[in-house]
């Protein structure tokens, strides 16, 4: 009996250990004093003072290619909006034509509507200002 209730205990905790993982590897997030938002994920908790940073207004979050501007939170440039557009479809700004870009309310959050074609296709974003989420897109061939 006691070597039954061990097997059940040891098969729960393997099973809450399996279905907790993709929460431990995608990390926590939290808001500092500063109203900075910090990731931690659990590779990076086996080090003290290891934290991962998503960008704000003062830190840098993205630059892939040195004539690409940094992508910086809240967005404050219509090249990063037309950035974080094209990298989602894959073009470069060479690629695009007839590009407008428009900055707006939508339901009371400021967006950024991001127009162009590439070829033939017409591509139409909305990007939210304060998180460089793309709320909509929509492309048409």
């Amino acid at each position: 009996m006691k070597k039954r209730n061990i097997s059940l205990i040891i098969m729960s905790a393997a099973m809450i250990l399996i279905m907790s993982a993709p929460v431990l590897a995608a990390g926590t997030e939290q808001k500092t004093a500063e109203g900075k938002t910090e990731i931690t994920t659990a590779k990076e908790t086996d080090t003290p003072d290891a934290t991962a940073k998503e960008s704000d207004s003062s830190d840098a979050a993205v630059k892939e290619d040195e004539n690409e501007p940094e992508i910086t939170l809240p967005i404050e440039s219509d090249d990063v909006a037309l950035q974080i557009a094209l990298k989602h479809c894959g073009y470069t700004k060479e690629e695009a034509e007839e590009v407008i870009i428009e900055k707006d309310l939508d339901d009371g959050k400021e967006i950024y509507e991001v127009e162009f074609y590439v070829g033939v296709s017409k591509f139409d974003y909305d990007i939210d200002v304060a998180t460089g989420t793309i709320i909509e897109y929509e492309v048409d061939d």
